[in-house]
């Protein structure tokens, strides 16, 4: 029986009235919106937000162990993939890019460019002191 406390891994299905899809519960995804909870969906090869109190009572563990290592194999490296993705949509880890960093564009100060001239004399410092105000 699922139970969304649990710290390893669980595979199982979402059985309703016309199919039973594997699903997959990753501990270790960030926690969800309350009453929420995330599950790599097989039927649609990535992980899926689930309203808690309508999902729980559909998952079912497989019928047997055999039926649970079988999944294991097909499904493990795919859920991984799905959380990988899941994360980086998300914005929770640091996908490194991959060849040397860019250095990002600087903006030139008129004084670091050499084809402006500034006059300050021309600017009319005094100017600035106006008595009058």
């Amino acid at each position: 029986m699922f139970n969304s406390d649990t710290k390893t891994v669980w595979y199982g299905l979402l059985k309703t009235k016309k199919t039973a899809i594997p699903v997959v519960f990753n501990p270790k995804l960030p926690e969800p919106p309350r009453n929420q909870l995330y599950l790599y969906n097989a039927a649609k090869d990535a992980i899926v937000v689930y309203v808690r109190d309508i999902v729980e009572p559909l998952l079912v563990d497989y019928g047997t162990e055999e039926e649970a290592a079988q999944a294991e194999k097909e499904l493990k490296s795919k859920w991984k993939d799905a959380c990988k993705e899941f994360l980086k949509v998300r914005g929770d880890v640091v996908i490194p890019a991959s060849g040397p960093k860019a250095e990002p564009k600087k903006k030139a100060l008129l004084d670091d460019d050499p084809d402006i001239q500034i006059d300050e004399a021309a600017l009319g410092a005094e100017e600035w002191l106006d008595d009058d105000v």
